[in-house]
């Protein structure tokens, strides 16, 4: 009945493998975390994991007949703890006994293993040592560990190969992390492995499972540091190396494997002196060294003892030997690749190269735009280069030019972009690609980037013709495509106005460039704002701010440029900013564009209506019987009908007046069921050349159209509901029409 995308059952299946085999999604490079350096780590100090008080566990009654021993089970853990709603909650010191219960199956996703869910509160710099012993060896038992719960800065798996094997992990922050005990070999049947019959589990496979402290003896070490370790400490243990650093220094540390093909997996992590706080983290490199070799950069804010901790991900066996490089950069006017690192998780540090901003003329940083990466037959990785220029307050502008320097007959083609990385309360760690431009007709990006929140700010430099050459025969890039860039602090001009503003026609004759416009809507009004935005390129953006208090809220957006426009409900007098931006100057020429803002009738959209409301239309509607359509807020119910591929189209007939917006929209009348039709909408009428069409909007089988009417467009316009057709049928059924008009 439906058209299903292919892409939402491969989300599902990748979704299951990923919770089938979590075994590698360690990629979360990010922000360096800047704090100050303390003093050096306090005295080591062993928990005392004695209870206080020690439980009597003499009957108070000797039964007259002996008895077997009854061995507790489970006293730790309480099942359902399958999920983190039901984690039971644990501390340093306790020893827990679990079971893996039987797989259950879905009815909607099929078989699931059991796992056990626990949570840990700990201080930050703390290491944890968990002991794993299987009482039943048809189980693989390994342990995975994530967090802390509101940062998500480790992702541990550890497997545990023998019973009694013991894994070390280091905890970076203070907060509350999660463990979760898996059993290996309910996932490789779950994931297709064929040499498994079936999966395991069961009231009889339990383990016990050890959380202990342990405190590990830092190793001092001077720059530059070159260390070479033929294999990993025993049972997993964590490495931490002592350093000084002073302020201003600029830390590279970099770990690789040595032997072809290693698994080796470890992740960097550099603590101040007291190891209260992360300075910065990196998991994964993925240029030059490969997947999982890290490699840290960090710039000193304070002079003090640093701690560089070495922790691993799931490996266990020979080929382990690696080498670690730690180094203080001397130029720092040189982009030294991989400089791919962005704030995507706070506070993974990221490998940016820092940028300074400055107030004047300012020293330009050399970068290089490297060869792409192949990572398969048909998919490639583009070198981005990525710079830090710090913290940036609101409203606070940027102008940044990367000039190409050429080779040859060849030069780079940049493209410049701004973003910031951010802590949402909502939605978590997040970095937001703001501003972004590409190169004018002198081969130079240039960017009026102001930043619209506070925070930490980062600008990428790419290859634009790598962009509009994706087959891979085509993408250029090599190491000496060199160009320069430079950050230099501007002021931001805002415009004024009054509303409404109607067609209000300026340019913006160079790329990059930016024009602010200021302006308040009217007071206690509960209309819709309607913004309207008219080029003849479509490299214009539009940006629609909402100033509340010390916050900049971006409350719309025109991406595509041409003709388009934003609706924004006004329930309240407040000021707006609108922003709007040169993307690029292609083809060569000037920018020009029109501007239209004014308050709009807005008429609530209803819900879905009962079938006594509306009109229901009849068949053979078409545009010689067409429905006219009269108000500005109409509901329709129809039913299209036909046989095979051959039907019958609803059409309605709308009256529009210059400036007038018109929005159709198909919904479900019968609550989703499959008796609804599958809806194409078709919009003609007096001023539109080519007719206007929607397929599927949203997340459903429904449609939706909308139009502006031009100057001089006024007359009569045509929307035409069909069915969906395959080359052998027709997808028929029962359907509602939303009409809305907005404008006088």
């Amino acid at each position: 009945m439906r058209k299903r995308s292919l892409f939402w059952y491969l989300v599902l299946a990748g979704a299951l493998a990923l919770s089938a085999f979590n075994c590698g999604d360690d990629d979360e490079d990010g922000q360096d975390v800047v704090t100050d350096m303390g003093t050096d780590i306090p005295d080591e100090v062993t928990p005392d994991v004695t209870p206080d008080v020690t439980p009597d566990v003499t009957p108070d009654v000797t039964p007259d007949t002996p008895t077997d021993p009854v061995e507790p089970f489970n006293p730790t853990e309480t099942e359902p703890n399958d999920d983190l709603d039901t984690a039971d909650e644990v501390e340093v010191g306790d020893t827990i006994r679990g079971q893996i219960g039987e797989p259950f199956t879905d009815p909607y996703y099929g078989l699931f293993p059991d796992r056990d869910y626990f949570l840990l509160t700990a201080e930050a710099g703390t290491v944890i040592q968990l002991t794993l012993d299987e009482e039943e060896t048809a189980i693989t038992p390994y342990i995975m560990v994530y967090g802390p719960m509101d940062k998500q800065v480790i992702d541990r798996r550890l497997p545990v190969s023998t019973p009694g094997g013991t894994r070390q992990i280091f905890l970076p922050l203070d907060g509350e992390y999660l463990l979760r005990v898996d059993d290996y070999t309910n996932l490789l049947y779950l994931g297709g492995d064929q040499q498994t019959p079936s999966p395991v589990g069961g009231d009889s496979y339990t383990y016990v499972l050890s959380i202990t402290s342990v405190t590990p003896s830092p190793i001092d070490q001077t720059l530059p540091m070159d260390v070479s370790n033929t294999s990993l400490a025993a049972n997993n243990g964590v490495l931490v190396y002592k350093l000084a650093l002073t302020a201003g220094d600029y830390l590279a540390v970099d770990v690789d494997g040595l032997d072809i093909g290693s698994d080796l997996d470890p992740a960097l992590l550099l603590m101040n002196g007291d190891m209260s706080d992360l300075l910065a983290i990196n998991d994964d490199e993925w240029l030059d060294a490969g997947w999982y070799d890290p490699y840290l950069r960090y710039m000193a804010t304070a002079t003090g003892t640093a701690y560089l901790v070495l922790d691993y991900w799931d490996l266990e066996g020979d080929d382990s030997k690696h080498d670690i490089d730690a180094w203080l950069v001397d130029d720092l006017y040189t982009e030294q690749e991989p400089t791919l690192g962005v704030a995507w998780d706070w506070p993974y540090a990221d490998l940016s190269w820092p940028l300074e901003v400055t107030s004047g003329a300012a020293a330009p940083v050399t970068g290089t735009i490297g060869e792409y990466i192949v990572s398969s037959d048909d998919y490639i990785m583009l070198d981005f280069d990525y710079y830090g220029i710090g913290e940036l307050s609101e409203g606070d502008t940027v102008e940044i030019t990367v000039t190409p320097t050429a080779v040859g007959t060849a030069a780079v083609q940049p493209w410049v972009g701004m973003g910031v990385a951010v802590d949402d309360e909502e939605d978590g760690p997040q970095f937001y690609t703001v501003w972004e431009a590409i190169y004018g007709p002198d081969g130079v990006a240039r960017l009026e980037a102001t930043a619209i929140m506070d925070g930490a700010y980062y600008v990428m430099v790419g290859d634009y013709r790598n962009y509009t050459a994706r087959v891979l025969a085509d993408v250029v890039g090599s190491d000496e495509m060199t160009y320069e860039v430079q950050a230099v602090e501007s002021t931001r001009e805002v415009t004024d106005i009054e509303l409404p503003l109607v067609w209000e026609e300026a340019d913006l004759s160079q790329p990059g460039e930016v024009d602010w416009f200021f302006f308040e809507t009217p007071a206690g009004t509960d209309d819709t704002l309607l913004v309207r935005g008219s080029s003849t390129q479509f490299v214009l953006y539009f940006y629609l701010f909402a100033m509340t208090g010390t916050d900049t809220d971006l409350v719309g957006q025109i991406l595509d440029g041409g003709e388009n426009y934003l609706l924004v409900p006004i329930e309240e007098e407040v000021p707006l900013q609108l922003a709007i931006w040169n993307y690029g100057e292609w083809p060569v020429g000037t920018a020009a564009y029109a501007l239209d803002i004014q308050t709009m009738i807005s008429p609530e959209r209803p819900t879905t209506p009962a079938a006594t409301e509306g009109t229901t239309d009849s068949f053979g509607d078409d545009e010689d019987n067409a429905v006219n359509v009269t108000g500005t807020n109409a509901i329709y119910h129809g039913n299209l009908n036909g046989t095979g591929v051959t039907f019958d189209p609803d059409v309605f007939e709308v009256a529009l007046t210059e400036g007038q917006l018109l929005i159709a929209t198909t919904f479900s009348t019968t609550g989703g069921s499959d008796d609804d039709a599958d809806t194409i909408l078709l919009l003609d009428g007096a001023a539109i050349e080519e007719t206007i069409g929607n397929d599927d909007y949203g997340d459903a089988v429904f449609s939706q159209v909308s139009y502006i009417v031009p100057p001089g467009g006024a007359g009569d316009y045509f929307v035409t509901v069909r069915p969906y057709c395959s080359t052998s049928a027709c997808w028929y059924g029962a359907y509602g029409l939303y009409l809305q008009v907005f404008g006088d």
